[in-house]
């Protein structure tokens, strides 16, 4: 649970993280995609792209990045950084 003080930073990463995740679903979903057809377009295994859209990852951004730019999106906004959707 989120409600113990010394925790807040743990539960502000996992609301982070599923934040995260979710957006990465959404593109998938939003052009039809299946993980193994993503997966296999910037050449990740599946279980990479499952993990990160169940909000499971180590922080790494290099599969963040790759689908941004599959996707055409803004990786700011798809960490949070902007609620600014698409890349110019």
């Amino acid at each position: 649970m989120c409600t113990i003080e010394k925790n807040i930073g743990v539960c502000e990463m996992e609301n982070l993280s599923t934040e995260i995740g979710n957006k990465l679903r959404l593109l998938r979903e939003e052009n039809g995609h299946s993980v193994r057809f993503l997966a296999s377009k910037i050449a990740v295994p599946k279980s990479t792209i499952n993990s990160y859209e169940n909000g499971e990852f180590d922080q790494k951004i290099g599969p963040i990045k790759k689908i941004a730019t599959f996707y055409n999106e803004d990786v700011n906004w798809i960490i949070g950084e902007t609620d600014n959707r698409r890349s110019k």
